[in-house]
């Protein structure tokens, strides 16, 4: 945990405007992905952009405001939480909430 937060301490030094994170909550308690979130949300109030990836599906949709769901090097779906939700909106028949965790389970036919 202290690695991945040294190493968002170190990207954010030089104030860039893009950052590429791969997994940045993986291995971390619960105060260390708070501060994670945090940080992420931070940054992006600061108009950094940043490219997050992750199989976290939960904690992404706590973070982002946009996605892709990538198969083989090629972006299969894409759009914002809303715009996603929208156009999978019948594939939940207990009538919950639908989650990011549905939307890839319906693009990539996972039962």
């Amino acid at each position: 945990g202290e690695r991945q937060r040294l190493a968002l301490a170190r990207a954010s030094v030089n104030s860039p405007k893009l950052l590429i994170l791969d997994e940045p909550t993986t291995g971390l308690d619960v105060q260390g992905i708070l501060t994670v979130r945090n940080y992420i949300n931070h940054m992006k109030k600061q108009g950094v952009t940043i490219l997050i990836n992750s199989h976290n599906l939960s904690e992404l949709e706590k973070v982002c405001d946009y996605y892709a769901f990538i198969n083989k090097g090629v972006i299969v779906e894409q759009g914002n939480l809303k715009e996603l939700k929208e156009y999978y909106k019948d594939i939940n028949n207990e009538n919950a909430e639908i989650e990011l965790e549905d939307i890839y389970k319906e693009i990539f036919n996972v039962r």
